[in-house]
């Protein structure tokens, strides 16, 4: 998920693309173009009385020019590709499913933010915010998200939400993005290294019919029941959830060996191949491309996994396997994940999986967050997702300034840590048990 505001990789056509949902296949061609940005968009704001600046579209000559915005700002530490590697920052400006906006001052860029559209799930990402220190306090990025948004969910156009992941080293960026009427559903604890490992929070803008559309009656294993609670006082949302223990049996004892594929091309194609073959699980990641695929000697087991090798950030983007003990399988791909240098790993499962939720769980992936609505599915509905993360590295909340529910979504996320990583382990008083040979 995680590309922050105050701080986006290659939109991926998502699995639904080869599924029957809602819309019919002769109307996909109408939704993909009512979905795709304007090929032009400049506005003149006047910020005060003495700054007046234009937000356009970013242009292929601005490549260089928003390389040395994100420089000047981060000092040469931003993580993400798309601002690192000119030649993704090119892709994106030119891709109609990316609506990159940047803030223009005297012919100097001042500031920029980067929207991004999945046709498929008609779910949008705010991401990158960024603005010079010298034009803060005259609202810019305020006014650029605004106008984008304006533009993106414009009646004509059919996405039902947007999302933003917002940098906690100040409250300003939740608070800008709560003015526009995000609202928070998470935190991301540990998610990016910029100098250091920084916790991120999701927020999302949802439109009516977007929460309208919501399959009622979650099931929930109990850890993440208090996730829901949150998001239904928080959203008003109408039903409760089902909270079922989902207990997936005794844990094996068989040992996986993995191998990796590192062939960025290769992995790709193969993804797109085992997405039209139906073969995956756990496939569901909008605007992530996979990087590295980790299979067994015999191949009938593949994670493909997206990786930021900047920062060690990794998502999980799909699983072909029929292990029983999910929960071993997935525990001994973090440890040859963290060997290749990931240093954080984020998965996707559905609401009404409870299974899913309990294998992950046992894997040491926490829920860290809850996005109501966040998938179409069929019959025109919608489906909540929960987010669960594994940090590799030891968890540091301190400088970080969260507010209201992103607090809550916190403390929750840490009820769960104790639980799961503590409550669990063996008793101090059996101290045999703990060193014995």
């Amino acid at each position: 998920m995680q590309v922050a505001l105050g701080g986006a990789t290659r939109t991926r056509r998502g699995a639904g693309s080869w599924r029957r949902i809602w819309l019919s296949r002769q109307h996909i061609p109408d939704i993909m173009a009512r979905t795709m940005r304007p090929a032009r968009f400049k506005r003149k704001v006047q910020f005060s009385s003495t700054l007046e600046c234009t937000i356009r579209l970013a242009r292929t000559s601005d490549v260089r020019a928003i390389r040395t915005l994100y420089d000047d700002i981060y000092g040469g530490d931003y993580p993400l590709p798309i601002i690192r590697d000119p030649t993704q920052t090119l892709a994106t400006i030119k891709d109609r499913k990316h609506f990159w906006l940047v803030v223009e001052h005297e012919r100097r860029l001042v500031a920029s933010v980067i929207f991004a559209i999945d046709s498929t799930d008609l779910i949008g990402r705010v991401s990158g915010a960024v603005v010079r220190p010298e034009f803060r306090g005259h609202d810019l990025t305020h006014q650029a998200i605004r106008l984008g948004l304006e533009e993106l969910l414009a009646e004509k156009r059919p996405l039902d939400l947007f999302y933003a992941t917002t940098r906690t080293v100040t409250p300003a960026p939740e608070r800008l993005v709560s003015r526009l009427g995000f609202v928070s559903c998470g935190v991301f604890p540990n998610v990016h290294k910029v100098v250091a490992s920084e916790t991120h929070g999701l927020n999302a803008y949802f439109r009516p019919q977007a929460l309208k559309k919501r399959l009622l009656g979650p099931r929930l294993i109990p850890e993440v029941g208090e996730f829901f609670a949150i998001a239904k006082e928080t959203l008003n949302l109408p039903d409760d959830a089902v909270i079922e223990p989902a207990d997936p049996g005794p844990r094996s004892s068989e040992r996986f060996e993995f191998s990796v594929v590192q062939d960025e091309a290769a992995v790709a194609q193969l993804y797109r191949q085992r997405i039209a073959e139906r073969s995956l699980k756990y496939h569901f990641f909008p605007f992530h491309e996979p990087q590295v695929l980790y299979h067994t000697p015999d191949q009938a087991d593949e994670v493909f996994i997206h990786f930021n090798r900047n920062d060690g950030y990794g998502a999980i983007l799909g699983v072909k396997s029929e292990v029983a003990d999910f929960g071993s399988f997935l525990d001994q791909l973090c440890e040859a994940a963290r060997d290749l240098g990931l240093r954080y790993l984020e998965l996707l499962i559905s609401a009404f999986d409870p299974m899913k939720q309990r294998h992950v769980l046992t894997a040491r992936f926490l829920p860290c967050a809850y996005f109501p609505a966040m998938k179409v599915t069929t019959g025109d509905r919608r489906m909540d997702y929960l987010i669960f993360s594994r940090s590799f590295e030891n968890l540091d909340f301190t400088g970080i300034a969260l507010e209201g529910t992103a607090r809550r979504y916190l403390q929750a996320f840490m009820k769960c840590w104790y639980a799961v990583m503590v409550a669990q382990a063996p008793d101090f008083e059996q101290a045999d048990r703990l060193f014995s040979s």
